[in-house]
């Protein structure tokens, strides 16, 4: 299998306006970075369509590199006039019933956005947007939107570009600022796109999960939260339980809407977290989440 990563931008490029240490142009060089490491350790070849940050390139010859490969992903944080939009969004390219490289690149859009979504602890979506008009001169109606995701057409190579989550919401921006975070991402990413294209990994996840599971339903809790501070995680809902894991200050984790009260009347929510290539579910106290 042979993959072609694209750094969506260069130079300094897309400066967050909540956080502003953040650029979307850094992240996506180290994410690029990280990921071609995922994907040469699981035994993957990688194309790069740049050597240097600093170095330009015109979007449709970005595409293009990809030919010859099995798959182009061009990596990218998104933007929004709202401060509180928060999810992956895996944009494919246009179907076209007289190709394949389309269907393909749909499916492996919908395996990546969820897993982005999950890594990051938000909502995941999938999207293509169609160009009207004749974009490569062959008489038909059948181009790309997007320049990179046309050059991809051009090779013939299922294309897609990732756009993991909001560099307008805070909280995605101060996730996507920390560099353990990117490489757990790029692992995640890595992990996906070698078993869509049929790389066998070996990599196997630790679960520990809490014993204590009588909860109640309340759908105001599903959500994804984040620890206000260094928090225990729990076999059960109270103190009185042994700890799991201590989860440091502003890990995220999610709820499924399933809650239990301890013996003091406190809300302890079951949450789901991936720390340290281990997964837990396990209780801790509602009032040490934001």
């Amino acid at each position: 299998m042979k993959v072609c990563i694209d750094a969506g931008h260069y130079g300094k490029y897309n400066r967050s306006p909540v956080l502003p240490s953040y650029y979307e142009s850094d992240m996506t060089w180290k994410l690029s970075q990280y990921l071609k490491e995922e994907l040469n350790a699981l035994g993957v070849q990688t194309v790069m369509t740049r050597t240097s940050q600093n170095v330009d390139r015109e979007l449709v010859s970005r595409g293009y590199a990809s030919k010859g490969c099995d798959l182009f992903i061009s990596e990218h944080s998104n933007a929004s006039s709202s401060s509180v939009a928060a999810y992956a969004l895996a944009i494919y390219m246009r179907p076209n019933a007289s190709e394949t490289y389309d269907d393909k690149s749909k499916q492996i859009a919908e395996k990546l956005a969820e897993v982005t979504g999950v890594t990051m602890g938000v909502g995941f979506r999938t999207y293509y947007k169609e160009y009207v008009g004749d974009r490569d001169g062959n008489g038909k109606q059948d181009d790309e939107w997007y320049g990179v995701l046309q050059g991809a057409k051009q090779a013939k190579v299922p294309g897609i570009i990732m756009e993991n989550g909001f560099h307008t919401n805070l909280k995605d921006t101060e996730w996507l600022s920390n560099d353990a975070n990117l490489k757990k991402l790029a692992k995640a990413q890595a992990k996906c796109i070698a078993e869509w294209g049929g790389v066998k990994t070996t990599t196997t996840t630790q679960k520990v999960i809490a014993s204590h599971y009588a909860t109640s339903e309340n759908k105001n809790f599903n959500r994804t939260y984040t620890t206000t501070d260094s928090l225990n995680l729990r076999d059960g809902a109270g103190t009185e339980y042994k700890v799991l894991v201590t989860l440091p200050k502003n890990t995220r984790v999610r709820c499924y809407k399933y809650y239990a009260k301890s013996s003091d009347g406190a809300t302890w929510l079951l949450v789901s977290v991936d720390y340290k290539n281990v997964h837990y579910e396990g209780f801790v106290n509602k009032a040490w989440l934001n």
